[in-house]
C-alpha cells in the first residue's frame, strides 16, 4: 500500500486498524527487497498490522507478473475473487489485474481511506455473488 511515498502516516495506520478490527487479513506485496519491506513496515507502525509480507526475493517472476499476489492469495487460504488489491504503480496494476483479485487503483495517499476500502469491498462482494448467479 504505496509504502515508499507514505513515511509515518497515521492516516493509513487507521486504515489498517480499521480493516483489522473488522476482520480482514492484511498482506504487503512489494517489488522492493526484504529487507527493505521489512524495514519499511517496521518504521511507518504499519507491521502490527500485517499478516504476512512478500518481497521480490520470494518470488522468481516480479511485477507486472502476479506471481506475488498470488503467493499472498495462497498465505491467505483465500480465493482470488475474495481479495482486495490496493495498488499505486502501473506494474502493480498490472499484475493486480492479471491476478484475477479484485483492484482498487490508487494515486495517492489521500485514496487510501476506510471508507474507500470498505466500499469496494462490498462492490467485490456483490460482484461476486452475482458471477455465483450465473
Amino acid at each position: 500500500i504505496l509504502l515508499n511515498k507514505l513515511g509515518r502516516d497515521e492516516l493509513i495506520c487507521g486504515v489498517l486498524r480499521g480493516l483489522k478490527e473488522r476482520g480482514y487479513k492484511i498482506y504487503c506485496a512489494s517489488n522492493s527487497i526484504w529487507q527493505s519491506v521489512k524495514t519499511i513496515l517496521l518504521r511507518c507502525g504499519f507491521m502490527e498490522y500485517m499478516d504476512y509480507f512478500c518481497s521480490n526475493e520470494d518470488v522468481k517472476e516480479h511485477k507486472p507478473n502476479p506471481e506475488i499476489y498470488l503467493k499472498c492469495v495462497s498465505r491467505s487460504k483465500l480465493s482470488p475473487r475474495e481479495c482486495l488489491i490496493v495498488e499505486d504503480s502501473p506494474i502493480g496494476k498490472a499484475a493486480a489485474n492479471a491476478s484475477s483479485c479484485h483492484l482498487l487503483p490508487v494515486n495517492s495517499p489521500s485514496d487510501v481511506t476506510l471508507e474507500r476500502i470498505l466500499g469496494e469491498i462490498k462492490i467485490c462482494e456483490n460482484k461476486n455473488r452475482m458471477m455465483n448467479f450465473m
